[in-house]
C-alpha cells in the first residue's frame, strides 16, 4: 500500500488572489508576498490511465471526485479537531495529477488555541491512515465495513488494529472516522474515476513524507456502495439554556456546557452572528444563552446515538453578567 513518490520538476507556479505562491517542486514552500506566512499542508491526488495520457480527462468525472475529497477532509476534520477552520484549494496541476493545497483560515480560530502547518500535516496524514485501514479491510474480507475482531487493544488515545497481515496503531479519532459511513462513501466518490474506462487506480499522496495510499476500482466501488446500519431518527428540538465554554473567533462553532456534557455546536442564528461580528454583544466564557437547540439522533446497533448539534435561535442577545454557573470555573 505504501510506496515512494518521485519529485516533480515541472517548476509550475500558481498564485491566488491573496498572494500565495506554491512551487510544484517544493509543495510545502508556502509563501505570502509581503509580511508573514500562511500555514498550510499539501495532499496530492493522482489520476492515471489512458484518458490522462491522451489528454481526454472529463471535467464531469474529475470535478465530483475533487468535491468528494473536500467533503472527506471536512468529515475527517470533524472527528479529529472540530475547532479547525479548513479550506481546500487546487494550487497546482501537473501532468496526470492534481495537487490539493489545504489552507487554514486564520492562525488562531480559538481564544485558547492556535494552529499551524503541523496540524494540517497531521490532518492529511490521518486521512491516509483511514485509507490504509479501509484498504486492509477490503483485502482481508472483500468489504470496507469494520471487522468484528480488528481491534486488538485500546487506550484512552490510541487504537491498535490487526487486519490480516496489516498491523496499525492510530488515534481513537482516526479509528472512529474509519468506521463512519459518510466518510467512507466520500472516499469512494473521491476515487470514483478508477471505476471508469480510461482510468487506473487513484493515488493519494502526502508529498512531505512521500507516503502513498492507493484506491482501486473494486475498493472504490465498495466504499461507494457501503450502507451502514444507522437508522436516522427525527431531530430532537428543545428550548434550553447553555453555558459558553469556548468561543471561536471567525467561526460558527462554539463549545457549550449543558450542566452534564461539554460539546461543540454550530450556531445558525444569522442575526446573532451578525451582531457578534460587529462587536455589538459582549458575550464571554461562562455566560449563558437561552437557545433553540436541534440535535441529530440515530440508532446504531440498537443504541441511541447523538450526531451534530445546531443552535438555530438565540433569545437573549444581551450578555447577562454575574449569572449562576452551570459548572465552568
Amino acid at each position: 500500500m505504501d510506496d515512494k513518490v518521485e519529485q516533480s520538476s515541472s517548476g509550475i507556479s500558481a498564485s491566488d488572489s491573496k498572494g500565495l505562491a506554491v512551487q510544484s517542486e517544493h509543495m510545502f514552500d508556502i509563501v505570502r508576498h509581503g509580511n508573514g506566512k500562511t500555514p498550510g499542508a499539501s495532499l496530492e491526488v493522482h489520476f492515471q490511465g489512458s484518458a490522462v495520457e491522451d489528454h481526454s480527462m472529463d471535467v464531469r468525472v474529475l470535478a465530483p471526485a475533487l468535491l468528494a475529497l473536500s467533503d472527506a477532509l471536512d468529515r475527517y476534520r470533524d472527528f479529529v479537531d472540530p475547532m479547525m477552520e479548513l479550506d481546500v484549494k487546487i494550487c497546482d496541476v501537473k501532468e496526470g495529477s492534481f495537487a490539493v493545497f489545504l489552507q487554514l483560515l486564520g492562525s488562531a480560530v480559538s481564544l485558547m488555541q492556535a494552529f499551524g502547518a503541523d496540524d494540517l500535516t497531521k490532518l492529511a496524514s490521518g486521512l491516509l491512515d483511514v485509507l490504509k485501514i479501509i484498504g486492509a479491510r477490503f483485502r482481508e474480507s472483500g468489504d470496507v465495513k469494520p471487522l468484528h475482531h480488528e481491534v486488538v487493544k485500546q487506550t484512552r488515545t490510541k487504537v491498535e488494529l490487526k487486519i490480516g497481515p496489516t498491523s496499525l496503531k492510530v488515534s481513537r479519532q482516526t479509528y472512529q472516522a474509519s468506521c463512519d459511513g459518510h466518510l467512507i462513501n466520500s472516499l469512494g466518490a473521491a476515487s470514483q474515476p478508477s471505476t471508469l474506462a480510461g482510468y487506473d487506480d487513484v493515488r493519494f499522496i502526502q508529498p512531505r513524507s512521500g507516503r502513498v495510499e492507493v484506491m482501486g476500482k473494486r475498493e472504490s466501488q465498495a466504499c461507494t456502495d457501503l450502507v451502514m446500519d444507522d437508522e436516522r431518527l427525527p431531530d430532537r428540538v428543545e428550548h434550553t439554556r447553555l453555558q459558553i465554554d469556548t468561543i471561536q473567533m471567525n467561526s460558527r462553532k462554539w463549545k457549550f456546557y449543558d450542566g452534564k456534557d461539554h460539546f461543540w455546536c454550530e450556531i445558525t442564528d444569522e442575526g446573532f452572528l451578525t451582531r457578534w461580528d460587529r462587536g455589538e454583544i459582549p458575550f464571554t466564557r461562562g455566560d449563558t444563552l437561552d437557545v433553540t437547540l436541534h440535535t441529530e439522533l440515530y440508532m446504531r446497533d440498537g443504541r441511541l446515538c447523538i450526531g451534530k448539534r445546531r443552535i438555530v435561535e438565540i433569545f437573549n442577545d444581551e450578555a447577562e453578567f454575574e449569572q449562576p454557573t452551570l459548572g465552568i470555573d
